[in-house]
């Protein structure tokens, strides 16, 4: 079963703000693997009929200069055009400026030719290689003749002399000749009898690129985003859209230029009204939770599995937040859930080196230990994990969890106090009646400073799982206070993995 969500509601509002005629140019943020190259496709291809939507994912574009930047930028849109919209290559339909110009000097195979060589550059798949160089091997050879033929000029030997003396003045002319070409076969894709679609260009993956081209990137953007001193796009798009997660962008601005640098005065170039930011996070908590759902256990372990991991009598299960919470600051894509969806987990059981008066406890006996090895099966081992939960801790935390499951940490927090806080307790356990006669327990945060004073107990018949019941936080009353939730969680983590329980 395929992993999905819905997007409708995010295709209406995004909708709403691409079609307002003043935007020209839009910046369409959102944190990194949740969802925009998905979203994007997606959107296009419902709106086939009223966009020419091209994408360029400049990964490769680690070049030395603006110049060659912006070379692979044209030759990527040709190769687009050519290998995504089925651009048909006809010479009759060329105007006399590019056809006569591209042919001169044998430019047109120099131009193609150069295509083809910067293929790897420009992040295409091999089939769509062969494709357009199949389409183009057509064209190249009889290219001079049958544009000779069909201009039908007697005195064409005469204006290719005085055109080409021309062009020996502007060493330049030939990458506008590709320019023209590119704006031309653009206006062709979008004239339909239907009417005119609109043009535009996604610029996709710039999170990717290695910082130190980022901005080159951008810079050879803003030096062509005016285009004959107008206000139009480059080549004639309408629409012109970066996908990036623009805090990381701004953090690696202020990084390499200074904290004190002007960032929104250097970034609000690049859109026309304001920043889009994309939220799913809605369809995002309904996908976790159909992840969640599609997990498979070992059959000795489903019943344990479905009652103290997936489910829960509270809103959401710890699982689920750090799913959420891991997807939302970029440290969990949604391409990795689906890799794993609908795989079985195996549960290995691991002494734990936790000890109560008459036995050693296994992993099984600590719901939240179980939650950690389920997440580090997902990512892909302790080092994916740790970095993940690192990022997790320096990234603002998601409406979702401001929302709901901010007033839910005692819950998660209590199931993470019986491995924080072994060697204050040793697992000696309260009873449930009030005539308890032993002390509650007292776990301070080393990191905050916060005191939490709890009792611990055993859950079950047979097989004991162990949870705390916070009743003060820093000597006062339990109130939803910020228990730092997630700074606890990476301190449990870093500790099972020193004793080896996670690896």
């Amino acid at each position: 079963m395929t992993l999905s969500f819905s997007l409708t509601n995010q295709r209406t509002a995004f909708q709403q703000h691409l079609d307002e005629e003043r935007n020209q140019r839009i910046i369409f943020s959102g944190a990194f693997g949740i969802g925009k190259t998905y979203f994007l496709k997606d959107y296009f291809a419902h709106h086939e009929a009223e966009y020419v939507a091209v994408k360029l994912s400049p990964v490769n574009y680690s070049v030395s200069a603006n110049e060659d930047i912006f070379r692979l930028i044209k030759y990527d849109i040709l190769f687009e055009l050519l290998a995504s919209h089925d651009l048909q290559l006809e010479t009759e339909t060329i105007s006399r400026e590019v056809a006569y110009g591209v042919a001169l000097q044998d430019k047109l195979p120099t131009m193609l030719n150069g295509l083809l060589g910067i293929a790897p550059l420009l992040n295409k798949d091999s089939a769509d290689v062969v494709s357009v160089w199949t389409s183009l091997s057509a064209l190249v050879l009889p290219f001079i003749k049958k544009t000779e033929a069909a201009r039908k000029d007697p005195n064409l030997l005469g204006r290719v002399v005085d055109f080409e003396r021309e062009v020996s003045k502007l060493p330049m002319l030939e990458e506008d000749f590709i320019s023209t070409f590119i704006e031309q076969s653009l206006n062709k894709l979008a004239t339909t009898e239907a009417g005119a679609k609109a043009k535009v260009l996604v610029i996709d993956d710039l999170d990717r690129i290695d910082p130190e081209h980022i901005f080159r990137l951008f810079n050879v953007f803003s030096a062509h985003l005016d285009y004959n001193k107008s206000t139009s796009n480059k080549f004639g798009f309408d629409k012109v859209i970066f996908v990036c997660d623009i805090r990381n962008i701004r953090n690696i601005f202020h990084s390499r230029y200074g904290a004190d640098t002007d960032f929104t005065g250097y970034i609000d170039k690049f859109y026309s009204l304001e920043i889009y930011y994309f939220d799913n996070s809605a369809e995002v908590k309904e996908m976790v939770s159909q992840f969640i759902q599609g997990i498979v256990p070992t059959t000795n372990f489903k019943a344990y599995f479905l009652e103290n991991i997936t489910s829960s009598n509270r809103n959401n299960s710890l699982l689920e937040i750090l799913l959420i919470e891991m997807i939302h600051a970029g440290a969990l894509t949604i391409r990795r859930l689906q890799a794993v969806h609908g795989l079985g987990f195996r549960h290995v059981e691991v002494d734990t080196g936790f000890r109560s008066a008459h036995e050693s406890k296994k992993n099984i006996a600590f719901p939240a230990i179980i939650t950690l090895e389920v997440l580090n099966w997902i990512v892909g081992g302790v080092e994916a994990l740790d970095r993940a939960l690192q990022k997790v801790l320096r990234y603002q935390r998601s409406q979702e969890y401001l929302g709901r499951s901010h007033r839910d940490q005692q819950y998660f927090v209590s199931a993470l106090l019986p491995v924080l806080d072994y060697n204050g307790h040793r697992l000696k356990t309260h009873q449930l009646h009030e005539t308890d006669t032993v002390p509650r327990y007292e776990f301070t945060n080393t990191s905050t400073g916060q005191k939490l004073t709890y009792r611990l107990f055993a859950l079950g018949v047979w097989e004991s799982t162990y949870a705390a019941r916070i009743d003060l936080v820093d000597d006062e009353p339990f109130r939803e206070q910020n228990l730092d939730l997630f700074n606890l969680i990476y301190q449990m983590f870093t500790l099972l993995q020193k004793k080896g329980v996670l690896r």
